[in-house]
């Protein structure tokens, strides 16, 4: 599952309004939007998240009194690569899109959802508040 963010309008606007800002971190955009996942994550998707299910419980009783979406962490290991005007993220673990999606059968062919998934969604992030982030950057790169 990746995110695919792409700022080059964002600079051709910029650039139309005589604000050739160059010197914004993309870096730090995909910062922005990996703390916005990781922080809906621990929340546990701000606590609307479905519980464990007691079928699943009972494959994992390990799992009983965990935090959703949190056993391996390789969901939330989030990686980052860009190139001129865009930054990508994604997430290393290859089932990352049934959780956003969720299943609704048992999945026999797929190893990574060979049961039901519900929905946990943990790319619904507050994209406003990331972009209010992205655009107190912009202008603060602009008014330098």
């Amino acid at each position: 599952m990746e995110i695919y963010v792409d700022t080059t309008n964002l600079a051709k606007a910029l650039d139309t309004v005589g604000r050739g800002v160059t010197g914004v971190d993309l870096d730090h955009l995909g910062e922005i939007v990996v703390t916005a996942v990781d922080d809906l994550i621990q929340s546990q998707g701000g606590g609307k998240w479905k519980r464990l299910s007691a079928a699943t419980l009972q494959l994992h009783p390990e799992r009983r009194g965990g935090k959703l979406l949190q056993d391996t962490s390789s969901l939330s290991k989030m990686q980052t690569s860009r190139g001129p005007g865009w930054v990508k993220i994604q997430s290393p673990a290859p089932y990352a899109g049934f959780h956003v999606t969720g299943t609704r059968q048992k999945n026999i062919y797929n190893a990574y959802a060979p049961h039901t998934m519900p929905e946990r969604d943990f790319l619904d992030i507050d994209f406003d508040k990331a972009l209010d982030e992205l655009a107190d950057m912009v202008l603060r790169e602009a008014l330098t």
